[in-house]
């Protein structure tokens, strides 16, 4: 009795065209995840900037009945700052963060209080901002507590 087998596979065209597509799907899928982090970083650091950092501010404010100043900057969040003042001293509820906020890329933000009249939006008491992406201040990239109508009024 002989028997034949008939045989049974995958053609190499067939071989290289799955491959084809498991390397352009792994390729999308790398491509993808490589903006993935840049984005977490943008969406962190604007959650620090528009949120995190100005309820700090806020509950500060309540307690002391002022921001800090610039010389105190969003050290004062953290750590009571030198008062000379014993008054103002037991004022002071902190801290109000775990630590001095850094944005997605390890830079510390930057903090500028705003004094009343001084030509911008009377809503703005404070700024808080990180440089962005880039780690340059005054770019396009740059992530604000405020909007540029809000200061140029």
């Amino acid at each position: 009795m002989v028997r034949t087998h008939s045989m049974r596979g995958f053609s190499l065209i067939e071989l290289l065209l799955v491959l084809l597509i498991i390397s352009a799907l792994a390729g999308l899928f790398i491509a993808v995840m490589g903006r993935t982090p840049e984005k977490t970083k943008i969406k962190t650091t604007t959650t620090l900037v528009e949120t995190v950092v100005p309820q700090a501010l806020e509950r500060f404010y309540a307690d002391m009945d002022r921001y800090p100043t610039e010389e105190e900057g969003l050290a004062a969040l953290v750590k009571a700052p030198a008062f000379e003042d014993e008054n103002e001293a037991k004022k002071y509820g902190g801290p109000y963060l775990k630590k001095v906020p850094v944005d997605g890329w390890g830079q510390e933000l930057h903090y500028e209080p705003v004094e009343p009249g001084s030509g911008t939006d009377t809503s703005i008491r404070y700024k808080v901002w990180s440089d962005g992406p880039n780690k340059q201040s005054g770019d396009d990239d740059d992530i604000r507590s405020w909007s540029e109508e809000e200061s140029s009024t």
